[in-house]
């Protein structure tokens, strides 16, 4: 009697087995991560959800990817969202496993031509994600630019807008001057130029302590890219001044509903970058620290 429950139960857990495998390999965005971009048109001239969200990234964001110029016109066309990011998702590479988040099919382009199209349709440079190893690090579709030797991309995102201030959240330093400073081609020394133009700036920890945040019982932040304003508890306004090396550069905006990194908010009255606010806030903390 086991032994047939066994039997039966094992023919069972494999059929799930296969429709799970099955539904996962017929969606959209795993079509096109496979290179099958004719059952991709298909679907989506079937009827298919151009925002479907159930894989890990979006079918923009791999169409995107993969340098499939038709294939991110087709999906825009049928109403894909270039500013919709990707899940929270565990991945593993070379260097071990991390997590990522929000990723947005402009950070994925692989052409110029790709970058243009979804700045068309109305991508918002700014809008970036994160990925987490033993740091929290914002990966915007400019920092991948840089990283992949995308000169033009990173000129044009620059030229629309992209955040060119960038920092580490572990030392403060400012990613992308150090990044293309460490180049010998002669492309990235103009990008260089062209963000310091622009404003980038390595932080002034000396002026930190000039930028205290308030004792306001409250205080508001802005998601730049959306402009919805989200208020901060007293209790986590406390937490922040009393423990800044254990805050994660990761919070929630309400209205978007997402936690997104700090990078893409700012203070309402003071305009200043909460993530530039964090690192130096973390540099005042520890100066005090050794003070006593």
């Amino acid at each position: 009697m086991n032994h047939q429950f066994s039997e039966k139960f094992l023919r069972f857990f494999t059929l799930i087995s296969i429709v799970f495998l099955t539904d996962c390999a017929s969606r959209l965005a795993s079509v096109i991560e496979k290179g099958n971009n004719e059952q991709a048109v298909k679907m989506l001239e079937a009827g298919s959800n151009p925002n479907d969200l159930r894989t890990c990234n979006t079918p923009l964001y791999m169409a995107a990817k993969k340098g499939e110029l038709a294939l991110v016109q087709l999906l825009i066309k049928k109403g894909a969202d270039p500013n919709l990011r990707s899940r929270e998702c565990n991945y593993k590479d070379i260097f071990g496993q991390y997590k990522a988040n929000n990723r947005s099919p402009l950070e994925a382009a692989r052409t110029l031509e790709i970058a243009k199209i979804l700045f068309e349709a109305g991508a918002d440079p700014r809008w970036g994600s994160y990925e987490v190893t033993d740091t929290i690090t914002n990966w915007t579709p400019l920092y991948r630019a840089i990283l992949a030797e995308r000169y033009d991309i990173a000129r044009y995102l620059v030229e629309k807008g992209a955040n060119v201030n960038l920092y580490d959240d572990m030392n403060g330093k400012h990613i992308l001057l150090r990044l293309l400073s460490e180049r010998k081609d002669s492309r990235a020394n103009i990008l260089r130029g062209l963000i310091l133009a622009k404003g980038a700036k390595e932080l002034s920890f000396v002026d930190s302590l000039k930028k205290n945040i308030s004792d306001s019982p409250t205080r508001t932040y802005r998601h730049i890219p959306t402009g919805n304003v989200t208020i901060m508890t007293p209790e986590m306004i406390s937490y922040l001044k009393e423990s800044p090396n254990q805050a994660v550069p990761i919070t929630y905006s309400i209205a978007d509903g997402g936690y997104y990194h700090y990078s893409e908010f700012e203070w309402t009255d003071t305009k200043q970058n909460l993530h530039e606010w964090l690192i130096l806030k973390r540099a005042e903390y520890e100066a005090l620290k050794k003070k006593k």
